[in-house]
């Protein structure tokens, strides 16, 4: 699944750069002039601009009875100093004989105050739900400090780091709580401006786990508010629940309506 999901990265990339080259367009210029996604007056006024959702589903019939659904969102408010995003992910699978295979919830919700043009302060939690993988739920709360890093025009890249308190629940319903420190890395390149890839990658470490999860992107804009969005996410505890694998993936191929 990792060799095709990279596979599947890369061609969709080369697609898009092999068809701006044969239309003639000059991606160096199109970079260099790419607007900011969010303008200096808009957040003035405030403004969703950014936020989109994305779903999929495929239902098989006949010798095999299955459904697999999948749905994916980001809400975003940006005002003045302060941006609010919201992040939804959702997978359900299903087979006629075997039963429910894989039901698994990500929500994770961020503040950011900018201090100015290259620091800010954020307080974020998240929250994954999934039996299948030998917990009830996990949820974390942070804040802290991040800086902005200078990059060329068709580029952002920031950082992030914080003390929080992470919960645990297994599917006994046994719950620990203790302190945890989270890092964390925002990535993003518009490579045309049509074509954008994202890498969002976080760890969180307590005193008996360290959880990564890493979120790469490739989005290509159909029409303005459409595009196609290529997502491959993995996670990898370094000490998964008993019976359980540490590293685990989930690739999506969706329709996405953006803001």
């Amino acid at each position: 699944m990792r060799k095709f999901a990279r596979w599947l990265l890369l061609s969709v990339l080369i697609f898009n750069v092999a068809h701006a080259e044969f239309m003639g367009t000059d991606l160096s210029t199109l970079t260099k002039n790419r607007k900011p996604p969010v303008t200096q007056e808009e957040k003035q006024e405030g403004t969703f601009k950014g936020s989109n959702a994305s779903a999929g589903a495929v239902i098989n019939t006949g010798n095999t009875n299955s459904s697999n659904i999948t749905a994916n969102g980001l809400l975003q408010y940006s005002y003045k100093n302060w941006m609010h995003a919201l992040s939804l992910n959702y997978q359900r699978e299903q087979n006629g004989t075997e039963g429910l295979k894989a039901n698994r919830l990500f929500l994770q919700g961020q503040s950011r105050y900018n201090l100015d043009k290259k620091q800010f302060l954020y307080t974020q939690i998240n929250y994954i739900q999934d039996k299948f993988e030998g917990y009830n739920y996990i949820a974390n709360w942070g804040a802290g400090y991040g800086r902005y890093i200078e990059m060329p025009n068709n580029m952002s890249l920031d950082w992030l780091a914080g003390p929080g308190i992470n919960q645990y629940q297994d599917i006994n319903n046994n719950t620990r709580t203790r302190p945890s420190a989270q890092v964390g890395i925002d990535y993003a390149w518009n490579i045309r401006p049509d074509l954008e890839f994202s890498e969002n990658l976080q760890s969180i470490a307590t005193v008996d786990n360290v959880r990564t999860i890493s979120t790469t992107g490739l989005t290509t804009k159909i029409t303005r508010h459409f595009s196609m969005e290529l997502m491959f996410q993995a996670i990898n505890d370094n000490h998964p629940p008993a019976g359980k694998q540490g590293f685990n993936t989930l690739t999506t191929l969706q329709l996405a309506y953006s803001i």
